[in-house]
């Protein structure tokens, strides 16, 4: 036969025991434990924070952005003026090699 707790009547001593007890646990639950209103308002604090943390992000890298394209830009143009100073170059090479056989002299190897 089995001996089950919940079957004996509580004395008065054990009801004032269980009754601190409770008592204290409700404290312990008041003190700790967040209300569905509190949770709503640190929700909405951490949604408005994280706002905030996104636009100062896409606001860098918009800065972010025009440096690269202003990079790339001259980037652009600065491969331009290479090129251009390749074939000015080449063009002077070419002058060169022509006024040696002119003058009579063996042209240089480039």
């Amino acid at each position: 036969m089995e001996n089950n707790y919940l079957d004996n009547p509580v004395t008065k001593r054990e009801f004032k025991e269980l009754e601190f007890d409770f008592q204290e646990f409700m404290k312990f639950v008041k003190d700790t434990v967040a209300t569905s209103k509190e949770m709503s308002e640190y929700f909405e604090l951490v949604i408005k924070k994280d706002k905030e943390n996104t636009e100062k992000i896409l606001s860098s890298s918009d800065g972010l952005s025009k440096k690269l394209d202003t990079f790339l830009t001259e980037k652009v143009a600065l491969g331009g003026r290479i090129n251009d100073q390749d074939e000015e170059i080449e063009t002077i090479k070419h002058r060169v090699s022509n006024v040696e056989v002119r003058v009579g002299i063996e042209p240089m190897l480039a």
